[in-house]
C-alpha cells in the first residue's frame, strides 16, 4: 500500500511539474485560518498542495484539477494516519479563498469536520 501511495505521488509531483516553469497565480505558500500552512504548485489545471503541521512529524499531499477559480482536491499522501479526505477551495482572489469539506474521515483525524469551512490567506 505504502509503495502504490509512493508511486502515485512521483506521478502527480511529476504530472504537476511538467511544462514550462513560470509561475502560476496560485503558486506560493498559504496560511489555513491563521493555522498551518500549505505549499500550492498550479501548473495550468493541475493543482497540487503540500500541507505541512507545526511539530507533526508529518506531511500531507492534496492534488486536484483548476477550473476557474474553483479546486477539488482530494488527499494523496494523508500520513501518519488513514484518512480519507476531500475538500473544494474556491478562490476569491489571487490572494485569498475559502476551503470547505466535503469529506474526512474518521473523523478523530481531521482539523476541520466535513462540511466547515477556513480562510486561506497567500503569505508569501
Amino acid at each position: 500500500m505504502k509503495r502504490t501511495l509512493r508511486n502515485f505521488l512521483v506521478c502527480a509531483l511529476l504530472t504537476a511539474a511538467s511544462g514550462p516553469a513560470m509561475s502560476e497565480p496560485f503558486d506560493g505558500v498559504w496560511q489555513l485560518g491563521g493555522g498551518p500552512f500549505v505549499i500550492v504548485d498550479q501548473n495550468g489545471a493541475n493543482f497540487l498542495a503540500i500541507h505541512l503541521p507545526a511539530n507533526m512529524g508529518y506531511w500531507e499531499a492534496f492534488f486536484g484539477n483548476i477550473n476557474a477559480n474553483n479546486v477539488g482536491v482530494v488527499s494523496l499522501l494523508f500520513s501518519p494516519y488513514l484518512t480519507t479526505y476531500s475538500a473544494t477551495v474556491r478562490f476569491q482572489s489571487s490572494s485569498q479563498g475559502t476551503l470547505t469539506v466535503t469529506n474526512c474521515t474518521p473523523a478523530a483525524n481531521c482539523i476541520l469536520q466535513t462540511g466547515q469551512s477556513a480562510v486561506l490567506r497567500k503569505v508569501y
